[in-house]
Formats: C-alpha cells, structure tokens, sequence
C-alpha cells in the first residue's frame, strides 16, 4: 500500500517516520499484536457490545441483494463472536481463539480492530479535551456562545464544549 496500486494514492502508515515527506493517505496505523493488546482489545471491544455502543442490525425488510448479502456478513460475524472461547495459561496469558484448529474468525477480528481503532480515536479526543480544559481555553458550551472549533461533539444535538474565540460574560 505504502508503493500504490495502479493509480491509487498510497496509504501511508501515520507513525512511520521513514514515510515522512512522501505524498499518499496517512490513515493507516500499524499494530504489533503483543498478547497484552490482544487481551486489551478484545475486553475493549466486550465492553463497547455491553455498553451498547456497537449495535447490530436487524435482518433486512427488503428483498434488495445487497441488503441480504450485507446481512449475511453479520451473521456470520456474529455466529464466529459466539465460538471464540477464552483460555488462560498458568502464567495467566489468555487467549482468545476458536475451539477447533480451521475455524475461521477473520471478520471477529476485523471487529476487533475496528473496535480498537474507535477507542483510540476517543482517548485522542479525551486527551486533548483534557489539555484544553487545563488550559483554560475549553468551558462547558453556554447556548448562543460563539466559538472557533467544536471539540468532543458527539452527534448533532451534543456539544461536550468548545474553543472560544472571545470571552462571554
């Protein structure tokens, strides 16, 4: 990806200080799976399900091919979530794989990632709402106030707060 593809833009990794220079998409960010992140992400993406912040469709109303086809992934994705179980080493090393040797979970782990990637996106938005709240430069958002740049929004009718651009007594 970091070459390009026939006349694709290259996708670059945002981390990779070799790539520093080049033109193409930062938008990739590679991950060394240690068994700690594994673990990590794998609580990570339970909670989220728990929490209700990953939600599942209902099957389609529509005879649309797409619409079923779609579907059909996410029932496979669902019915692969279902046959990983949990195994703990005696130094307490879990893994998390399927029963039997051969059974696929690609797209378990493609939620995984996906998942993990979603956490990351709201630690870097925690973070810098955090900065910005010490620094005195984010309060919570009055009605009517302007400002300069939306932080921590979450949907339409939400604002966390925001940078103001003058004070507002």
């Amino acid at each position: 990806m970091q070459e390009g593809y026939n006349s694709h833009i290259h996708i670059l990794d945002m981390d990779d200080d070799n790539t520093k220079g080049k033109n193409g998409k930062r938008i990739l960010q590679l991950i060394n799976p240690t068994t700690a992140w594994i673990s990590d992400a794998n609580f990570d993406t339970l909670s989220l399900v728990d929490n209700k912040e990953i939600r599942f469709p209902a099957p389609p109303m529509t005879a649309s091919p797409i619409a079923e086809k779609l579907y059909e992934s996410i029932r496979i994705l669902k019915s692969q979530m279902l046959n990983i179980i949990v195994t703990q080493t005696p130094r307490g090393v879990r893994h998390f794989d399927t029963p039997k040797k051969g059974q696929k979970k690609d797209l378990y782990s493609a939620l995984i990632l996906a998942a993990w990637g979603v956490r990351e996106m709201f630690r870097e938005v925690q973070e810098e709402e955090k900065i910005l709240h010490a620094q005195g430069m984010m309060r919570q958002h009055k009605p009517g106030a302007k400002f300069a740049t939306i932080v921590g929004g979450m949907g339409k009718d939400y604002l966390a707060g925001a940078v103001l651009n003058k004070k507002i007594d």
